[in-house]
């Protein structure tokens, strides 16, 4: 065959065959899907502003931050006094120094406390505080063998005012007169002390009657000025690690969120189930507003464990503390009832239980409506727990159901045996007298004891 003609025949079936390869692989390929528009997603259920469980709780404040409040004019610890200056300088920024020092005073080497002997005599700034209104917090303690003074109003100064030492006793304070019972709670350890005009604690427990804030009974003396070894023949040997002032009455919470700093930061512990007696103000209420003025309230973290009447007439009553806590506090309750007239005023309280159950009671109150148509017993529980296998009943002498609040001066010894708390209390008609009344007391050992 001529060549010719067989190239030509190779090249015609060069074409068909590539041709014919095209078309299979055209009808084998895969359009690809077209791109899908996007949906868009659902809100979420917590919405812009929910929690999403992974925020944090805010930072508590800082120590400084919880001294540094309203009405702050005054603070000092160890690290702000210069001994070659001879000047304890002011951290409230109210440039309140102290520079009249009189006496060697010296800072302890590890420069926390600042130390000074009888002669050792520092003067606060003059008028720090408000005429009616003032807090003065400090840690300090007896420091050698003189044991005066240490925070004082001076000797001509026409006032007698000490706060946290006297005469060997540590955890006292006078005011115009005994605001304490004069007990060395303390001896030479570290005392934490806070003072207003008629309020008195000393490392977390409450030393003074409980006074309402609302009433005017809160205001007494303000001390012109403090002075270290300000009163003559009262001299100390001290050593104190902070002193704080401020110029106005801070509230139970402020104080107890310092307290709370300060005991931390230098490891001051409390008295373990510790009694405490508090005496109130005499009333000058008639009858029978005068009822009102019945107030047996212990510190927060303490326990009811006796109540009555004073000479005046006053309230006196006495609570534990250095208790252990256990869990959150218990609310306050209140029983009404219709006020009854003549010698019947307090039977329709009779028969109804303060109860706290298995934790003492921390406050009771007996009150009246501003009408003075319903009569009420208020009360708090304290937050620590009892056991059950010490309790025992407790009736308190009987005494006059009459109207008036001399009638209720027999009201002298409705009171639990040592180591004992009160956990409930009922008022009941005397068995042997229907004219008179008596308590009956349920009182236990709290755990620990």
């Amino acid at each position: 065959m001529d060549p010719k003609v067989i190239v030509g025949i190779l090249l015609v079936l060069g074409i068909v065959i590539y041709f014919s390869l095209q078309q299979n692989t055209s009808t084998t390929e895969e359009t690809p899907a077209p791109t899908p528009t996007p949906t868009p997603s659902a809100p979420t259920p917590l919405g812009p502003s929910a929690p999403t469980g992974d925020e944090t709780a805010p930072a508590p404040p800082s120590a400084d931050a919880v001294i540094k409040i309203d009405g702050l004019v005054a603070w000092y610890d160890g690290p702000s006094y210069d001994e070659t200056k001879r000047t304890w300088s002011d951290k409230s920024g109210k440039e309140h120094h102290i520079t009249e020092i009189t006496g060697f005073v010296e800072k302890s080497k590890n420069g926390e406390e600042v130390k000074g002997d009888v002669d050792s005599i520092v003067a606060l700034p003059e008028e720090l505080y408000d005429d009616e209104e003032y807090t003065f917090i400090s840690v300090a303690k007896y420091n050698g063998t003189a044991k005066g003074r240490i925070f004082t109003t001076t000797s001509d100064s026409g006032q007698n005012i000490l706060v946290g030492f006297h005469g060997g006793r540590a955890g006292v304070y006078h005011s115009g007169g005994w605001l304490t019972e004069q007990l060395n709670r303390h001896g030479d350890k570290w005392v934490l002390s806070i003072a207003q005009p008629k309020l008195y604690r000393s490392n977390g427990a409450l030393r003074t009657a409980f006074r309402d804030q609302e009433s005017d009974n809160i205001y007494g003396q303000v001390p012109m000025r403090i002075v270290i070894n300000g009163r003559t023949g009262e001299k100390s040997d001290w050593s104190i690690k902070e002193m704080i002032v401020y110029d106005r009455l801070l509230t139970s919470d402020e104080l107890l969120a310092i307290e709370k700093v300060l005991t931390e930061k230098y490891d001051i512990k409390p008295n373990r189930y510790e009694l405490s007696t508090l005496t109130g103000d005499t009333s000058s209420e008639g009858w029978p507003e005068i009822i009102n003025d019945m107030q047996y309230k212990c510190g927060s973290s303490e326990a009811l464990t006796g109540f009555g009447i004073a000479a005046g007439p006053k309230s006196q009553y006495s609570c534990m503390s250095g208790l252990d806590l256990e869990g959150s506090a218990i609310p306050g309750q209140t029983i009404f009832e219709e006020l009854k007239g003549g010698s019947e005023y307090f039977k329709n309280l009779q028969d109804k239980k303060i109860d706290c159950g298995e934790s003492p009671i921390n406050s009771m109150r007996l009150a009246l409506d501003e009408d003075e148509e319903k009569i009420r017993f208020e009360y708090t529980c304290n937050n620590s727990k009892v056991r059950n296998n010490t309790c025992q009943t407790t009736m308190s002498d009987a005494y006059a159901i009459g109207t008036s609040f001399s009638n209720m001066s027999g009201l002298t010894n409705a009171k639990c045996p040592a180591e004992h708390v009160m956990t409930s209390a009922k008022l009941i008609k005397d068995p042997a007298d229907n004219t008179k009344q008596k308590w009956e007391l349920t009182c236990c050992k709290p755990k620990g004891i």
